[in-house]
């Protein structure tokens, strides 16, 4: 039995990402949400913690100084070890669904089967295989579900900071023969621009210009 577990990476808004976790522990085919907290006011920090404390499947983690990839690379590598299927999931989207019954239930139909991503409305489609990352019509980048088992040994290329992960992740799967699928039984809609679009967070912009070459170089990738 693998178990589901959720990774939020969060760094703007506590308050949202609170909401985000109290939405995912309804769904009790999820085991634990862990919070990564990259770099929010110390005082936003300890009411994460806090909350955090306050449930019995939630786990606060600081994860300050460290960019995007090496914290989805830490929780896949820690979701393989617990033998369990891994949701990675931005902190500004609004979930419909019981997404770790759904997800994993398609994830595991098949042993080639390695990424499983919500639709954003729920219909009566069955899943369909896609390929690629949204603008290629494929897997979502800001909510989707691994195989951790997979990728412990083929991490996300540390190299990219905050753009291209999803792509490094899509075309790995891809170059290994393994399929994505896209499961209407469950969805999401993005809650908002993105963490770059926040005042404050334009920074982030300044990594975007060395992502998209790396992608270009690496996946002949073009954005």
């Amino acid at each position: 039995m693998h178990k589901n577990y959720v990774v939020i990476t969060t760094i703007i808004d506590p308050y949202r990402t609170i909401n985000l976790v109290d939405k995912y522990l309804l769904d009790e085919d999820i085991a634990e949400v862990w919070i990564y907290d990259n770099g929010h006011k110390e005082e936003d920090a300890q009411h994460l913690y806090g909350y955090s404390l306050s449930k019995n499947r939630c786990i606060y983690l600081s994860t300050r100084g460290m960019n995007l990839a090496q914290q989805w690379n830490h929780a896949i590598i820690k979701a393989a070890e617990l033998n369990g299927n891994l949701i990675i999931s931005n902190d500004d989207i609004e979930i419909e669904g019981n997404l770790g019954k759904d997800l994993s239930e398609v994830l595991r139909s098949e042993d080639n089967i390695a990424i499983t991503y919500p639709a954003n409305k729920i219909t009566n489609e069955i899943p369909k295989e896609t390929n690629g990352t949204f603008g290629d019509y494929g897997m979502r980048g800001d909510c989707f579900m691994i195989k951790p088992e997979i990728f412990k040994d083929n991490l996300i290329d540390e190299r990219f900071t905050y753009w291209g992960l999803d792509d490094d992740i899509a075309r790995t799967a891809e170059n290994l023969g393994y399929k994505q699928l896209k499961v209407y039984s469950c969805s999401i809609q993005s809650d908002m621009e993105g963490t770059s679009s926040t005042p404050g967070f334009e920074w982030m912009l300044e990594s975007r210009s060395d992502d998209i070459k790396l992608l270009k170089e690496k996946w002949n990738i073009k954005r």
